[in-house]
């Protein structure tokens, strides 16, 4: 070989190349080598056995060229520690059918810098058993990239423990047609962190019916409100028990509606017991359902339930139903009352009571229930608060004085810290918006006026 240029050594076509080692003119591996610089294609004279042997340092020092000429068994013939010693730029030069050809054991046996060193459309071209191979650190080491060229043959192929590898940012990458593609066991390896990175629309591509509860529970506010009806619906049907009271205060009122429509919250013990988390449910009752209710029923409702019934409901309430109130539950009804009243009027005084008066469920309210309430005063404080759109907070404070000298005996201490004196938030545009309590510390002292004939 010594006899022939770079340029003749270029142009040698296969037979040439075979007669050449045939006829011992290249002996040596180290002359295949050298020669096979100037010809890539010389490398190919080298039998499995030759490749198995040479030294890690060799591997190296091969360049990219060489390293595409390489034949599939030879490439199958690289021990553990020569697929170590690749470089990333060798690793970029493997042809499609050359990462094909790897075994699972050559596949295990590349570092964490090889696998982030991978292109993209090498990663596309693995082979689903190759996939199976990657270890969890491998898996780990995975770009966005790199995750985004897996098809959905290959997320298929992934392990449990392969996914429950994936990082949080590596869960976010991934495509809603990778997430679709996803078989029931490998979601259920999904840890409670992956969940919670997951994005909205990724979360409407997953399988609702496939999650354990501990991952329910991991579900955040932002992604329950960003499940579709019939996730929710899934979601009630099959994992109930699964929602911690912060989804259920996260539900949205389509999504609430769509629950009620399709009977997953078909009776009225239901809807109190999961209103007591989302006040807002409450609304879902009927006129008929609020009048068949039981004195049993009517004086375990909490503040915020009571808060949250809409106008038609409180007319619904009969009088007897009323009685059964405690005087705390009938505070924060006639609150809700003066509130609904007030954002439905045509904003004067006059016409604030002659709303009032369309509520007889005022009949029912005991006197000195009414007597701790300044009419005028609230109504000017509304008034007020409306002009500016701002929240109608303290709206009906109680004198101080009145709070001290009657104390609820009966109640519960949860109730006993809830006053009327407690703010009240409404919207100024929209009666049916829920409401929110807000603690004040700013009673405004009133006098002890009869409740006005109305």
């Amino acid at each position: 070989m010594q006899n022939y240029t770079k340029d003749e050594i270029k142009a040698l076509q296969q037979y040439q190349i075979e007669a050449l080692r045939q006829n011992e003119e290249l002996q040596t591996v180290e002359q295949v080598l050298e020669v096979s610089k100037q010809n890539p294609c010389l490398i190919m004279l080298l039998t499995k056995d030759e490749i198995k042997a040479l030294r890690p340092e060799q591997i190296q020092a091969l360049e990219w060229f060489q390293i595409k000429a390489l034949k599939t068994e030879q490439i199958q013939a690289l021990t553990s520690g020569q697929i170590q010693a690749l470089k990333a730029k060798q690793i970029w030069s493997l042809k499609a059918k050359q990462i094909r050809a790897l075994k699972a054991k050559q596949i295990r046996a590349l570092t964490t810098e090889q696998i982030r060193a991978l292109k993209a459309k090498q990663i596309w071209s693995l082979e689903r058993f190759q996939i199976r191979a990657l270890e969890p650190d491998q898996i780990k080491s995975l770009t966005t990239e790199q995750i985004w060229a897996l098809d959905c043959f290959q997320i298929q192929g992934l392990r449990p423990d392969q996914i429950s590898a994936l990082e949080p940012d590596q869960i976010k990458s991934l495509t809603t047609k990778q997430l679709q593609a996803l078989e029931w066991f490998q979601i259920r390896a999904l840890r409670p962190d992956q969940i919670s990175a997951l994005k909205k629309e990724q979360i409407w591509a997953l399988d609702i019916k496939a999650l354990r509860p501990d991952q329910i529970s991991a579900l955040t506010s932002g992604q329950i409100q960003a499940l579709e009806s019939e996730q929710i619906e899934a979601l009630v049907l099959y994992k109930t028990s699964a929602l911690t009271q912060r989804q259920i205060r996260a539900l949205k009122w389509y999504q609430i509606q769509a629950l009620r429509q399709n009977k997953l919250l078909n009776t009225v013990d239901q809807v109190l017991e999961v209103s007591k988390i989302n006040p807002a449910l409450i609304q879902l009752l009927s006129v008929d359902e609020i009048q068949a209710l039981t004195e049993i029923q009517i004086m375990s409702l909490e503040s915020e339930q009571i808060k949250s019934l809409r106008p038609e409901q409180i007319k619904a309430l009969k009088k007897e139903q009323t009685s059964w109130l405690t005087e705390y539950q009938q505070e924060v009804l006639v609150t809700n009352i003066f509130l609904e009243s007030y954002n439905a009027s045509d904003k004067t005084l006059e016409s604030f009571k002659a709303k009032l008066r369309e509520y007889s469920i005022l009949v029912a309210i005991k006197p000195k229930v009414i007597e701790k309430v300044d009419i005028e005063g609230a109504f000017n404080k509304m008034q007020a608060d409306n002009k500016s759109c701002e929240s109608l907070s303290n709206c009906l404070a109680l004198s101080e004085e009145k709070l001290k000298e009657e104390q609820p005996g009966n109640l519960p201490d949860d109730m006993k810290r809830l006053r009327i004196s407690d703010g009240i938030k409404g919207s100024c545009e929209s009666i049916e918006t829920p409401r929110e309590s807000s603690w004040t510390d700013t009673a405004k002292q009133n006098t002890s006026n009869q409740f006005p004939q109305l």
